[in-house]
């Protein structure tokens, strides 16, 4: 006599369908009765079937990896009872299969040992999954016409709380928290810093967390707007809503500026490093899914610690990083300076000696109206204020931002005090550093490195294996290293046997694009 085991399941919502948990037993118990089979256990659950991940489930699974070879059968009264994603029911079907376990659905018996049964099996998987995503564009696109009109039709966020109005649409309503977020933007526009604010909230009563507030102190939802994605989900949406906001828009714009001043201060101060044994990552990307390469370290079976660049969407994108860096080094090497941009360069230093004059002059001009304006704006910001008409705060913003335009400008004056001369020998350093590109790079501290890569590389290179390849060269470095007769360079988009151009983006000045 075989032995099943019974599992029965419905989501919330289908429980006044017509799936509830105890008509699919008995359904389930009395085919057992009537095929002679014998019921070992039975599983009921209360949970989405869009995964295996369920409790239950996870139960069963294990219940069956103890019994291995002890149970015959896993019925189930339809096959979206098993599951509602077509992939991972084939997945799991295997799984229990390696374990002995036949799952059958006693409405649809499917035979898989008979591939025309195969094809059935694939159309009733298929069907949940379907329904699923007809249902979740339903849902979107309800949301979305909500949005638009002006409704949230979400959980309501803190402050807020959901009702329904006069003609029983969703709407969002203020609620006794509402009190405590407005006190939250009078503080923060105050400049008061967020750790004291959250302590004083505490002691009203109010829990928050850090990270809760700087989402509430960013959100639009609280001066009227209602947030939504795009129609076809690519972009972000803000809409006038129709519930009442909290706070006015010159209180929230007031307080994005300073939290934005807040994260200058604090970016000033805090600076990624780039390690010298990952120095490509930010500017290898994946050969695959062409998203950036992150890089990690991994010790070997001798203790000794390896470096690796991989993607963290494709997994199976991982290569060595010495391995990597080795290759560019000598592809550097290969790259040798076009004695014919030597003369371009000089070509362009007689024209710049003989305008250097006049643009010199119209630049220190408009430098010096920027300071003018700037040290007029500063005259009237501190009228406005001795006038009341602006706080302290706010002369001080001003101040500071009109001031750091005047340091600008004077940094620039001190700039434009260089001659053609300073011109001309940066020119020649910058030459020197092109044609000895390898000794260049590898003395440069990893952060250089970066930068240099960028502007050699501005779309980023891809690594595959023993040589680089990449859609875009600095058209500077492309004329510097591809000479006038390489015309095979030219038409196979070599620019050396390590590194290769897409044929689908060609380097500015090189050759004329193509028509398509």
């Amino acid at each position: 006599m075989k032995r099943a085991v019974l599992m029965c399941r419905v989501s919330t919502d289908e429980q006044a369908n017509g799936y509830s948990l105890d008509i699919q037993e008995e359904k389930l118990v009395r085919y057992c009765l009537h095929q002679d089979i014998l019921v070992d256990k039975v599983f009921r659950e209360d949970h989405s079937a869009k995964d295996f991940n369920r409790p239950e489930f996870q139960r069963l699974l294990h219940y069956l990896k103890e019994r291995k070879g002890q149970i015959d059968l896993l019925l189930v009264t339809s096959w979206d009872r098993f599951s509602r994603n077509a992939r991972e029911s084939y997945n799991m079907i295997d799984l229990l299969q390696n374990l002995g376990v036949n799952v059958q659905s006693v409405d649809s018996p499917i035979d898989f040992s008979d591939p025309t049964q195969k094809l059935m099996f694939a159309i009733h998987a298929s069907m949940p999954e379907i329904d699923n995503d007809i249902r979740s564009r339903k849902v979107r696109e309800g949301m979305y016409a909500a949005a638009k009109a002006g409704r949230w039709a979400r959980k309501a966020p803190i402050g807020y709380k959901n009702t329904r109005d006069e003609k029983n649409k969703p709407i969002i309503v203020p609620s006794e928290d509402a009190k405590h977020i407005q006190y939250m933007f009078e503080q923060v526009a105050l400049d008061i810093p967020q750790t004291t604010i959250i302590k004083r909230l505490n002691k009203k009563g109010f829990s928050i967390t850090p990270s809760m507030m700087s989402r509430i102190l960013r959100s639009p939802v609280y001066i009227g707007k209602v947030i939504c994605k795009g129609e076809f989900g690519d972009s972000m949406e803000i809409h006038d809503g129709l519930h009442q906001p909290l706070i006015t828009e010159r209180q929230f714009y007031k307080v994005q500026r300073i939290l934005e001043q807040r994260a200058s201060r604090k970016g000033i101060l805090k600076k990624k490093t780039q390690k010298e044994e990952l120095q490509l990552r930010g500017v290898l990307m994946c050969p695959s899914c062409e998203n950036p390469l992150t890089g990690s370290a991994s010790r070997g079976g001798s203790g000794k610690k390896h470096h690796y660049y991989h993607c963290n969407y494709c997994k199976p994108v991982r290569f060595r990083a010495d391995n990597a860096h080795e290759v560019l080094q000598e592809m550097f090497g290969e790259w040798t300076f076009n004695k014919e941009v030597q003369e371009i360069y000089d070509q362009v230093l007689a024209e710049v000696k003989g305008i250097k004059g006049v643009d010199t002059d119209l630049d220190r001009n408009k430098l010096i109206q920027e300071i003018t304006t700037a040290q007029a704006k500063i005259q009237k910001a501190r009228d406005a204020f001795l006038e009341d008409v602006i706080d302290a705060r706010e002369f001080h913003a001003m101040k500071d931002m009109m001031q750091e335009k005047i340091n600008d400008a004077r940094r620039a004056l001190e700039d434009l005090k260089g001659t053609y001369t300073g011109l001309k020998s940066k020119l020649k350093r910058e030459i020197t550093h092109l044609s000895n590109l390898q000794k260049v790079y590898t003395k440069a501290p990893v952060d250089e490195k970066v930068e240099l890569l960028r502007s050699i590389f501005p779309s980023g290179i891809k690594f595959e294996g023993k040589n680089y390849r990449t859609d875009e060269v600095n058209p500077i470095v492309a004329l510097s290293i591809l000479k006038d007769n390489d015309f095979q360079k030219q038409k196979t988009r070599q620019l050396s046997p390590r590194l290769q151009l897409s044929r689908l983006v060609a380097p500015p000045g090189i050759e004329p694009g193509s028509k398509v």
